[in-house]
């Protein structure tokens, strides 16, 4: 046999096996597919025998197809039959629910509020270690009279400093706020000595009350706030000393924007205080919440009040300054 006859051979040869390879491959492709798992159906009618017969007939997994089955069934009908509206009407009516549920919470801390007040009385009044509220009350006179007394000393040692910084000129803006921030620095290291000279009085007189002790701190820390407030108000607006106001305000605004933001601090210092001595006492949040709405309300009323006060004011301010611009 010649050469291109052997080769017509073995090529022939390749494409049979070939060939029954793939009718091998194709009839097992054609095959069924693996029957689908059948789910059981329930019984008719649906009764609790039914049911328990049904089960115990059934296999673990069987029940589990079954549950499955269901649940899908019941959440399909559920979003066939939801309306477009009931997801919005769903989340007011929930906070609908918390909305009356706080009030009622509020209303029950109003008409216990008398009682809750006696009981935080009886507390600070029935202090452990055999102190007396007398003995609490000079604690705190002592804190403060000792921070203050400090403070003096402080201020006295750099009075000549303080003199010489205020008798410097300041012909441009950007000079009297330096000069007015280094005033600043000192004033705020004077609270910074109060400070330390007030909690070291507190430690050295200690006191055996907790409920006591921490009073007498949140009556210091309303202190340094109110202080503070007080400091950086003064800072901007200078009610009294127009040559240091750095903010464009006339007397009137300047004086009235620094009553406005002392009297707030002053109120958020004194419910500091009450919150923090129902807190101690064991109050409920209803009743913080309860005490919190006074000040609340005062806050916004002066605020209202304070902005009736300086719109004529500012807007004579902004006419002047519109006709000497003219």
């Amino acid at each position: 046999m010649s050469q291109m006859g052997r080769q017509a051979c073995h090529r022939f040869a390749w494409l049979a096996v070939l060939t029954i390879a793939l009718c091998h491959a194709l009839a097992g492709w054609a095959k069924d597919p693996p029957a689908a798992a059948t789910v059981p159906s329930l019984p008719e009618p649906l009764t609790k025998e039914s049911i328990r017969e049904l089960v115990s007939r059934l296999s673990d997994d069987d029940v589990r197809k079954l549950l499955l089955d269901q649940l899908d069934r019941a959440a399909a009908t559920s979003s066939a039959t939801a309306k477009p509206g009931m997801a919005m009407s769903g989340v007011v009516d929930e906070h609908a629910g918390a909305m009356r549920t706080t009030l009622g919470s509020l209303e029950a801390a109003y008409y216990a509020l008398p009682e809750t007040l006696r009981q935080t009385r009886a507390k600070l009044a029935d202090a452990a270690g055999g102190s007396s509220p007398a003995a609490a009350a000079e604690l705190l006179i002592a804190v403060i009279v000792a921070g203050f007394l400090l403070e003096w000393v402080y201020t006295r040692a750099l009075r000549r400093f303080r003199t010489r910084l205020d008798q410097e000129a300041a012909p441009t803006f950007s000079a009297r706020v330096f000069k007015n921030g280094v005033g600043l620095l000192i004033d705020l290291g004077g609270i910074l000595v109060w400070t330390i000279a007030a909690i070291s009085t507190f430690f050295l007189l200690w006191h055996a009350d907790e409920l006591r002790r921490t009073a007498i701190i949140a009556t210091m820390i309303a202190i340094i706030v109110v202080r503070t407030t007080m400091l950086l108000a003064r800072f901007l607006l200078a009610p009294r000393a127009p040559s240091h106001r750095l903010l464009p305000f006339d007397d009137r605004p300047a004086r009235t924007l620094y009553g406005f933001a002392v009297i707030l601090a002053t109120i958020y210092a004194i419910e500091m205080v009450i919150v923090t001595l129902l807190r101690i006492t064991g109050a409920n949040n209803a009743t913080l919440d309860l005490v919190a709405i006074p000040p609340l309300a005062l806050g916004i009323a002066v605020t209202i009040t304070t902005r009736n006060a300086l719109h004529p004011l500012m807007k004579g301010h902004i006419e002047r300054d519109a006709v000497r611009v003219l």
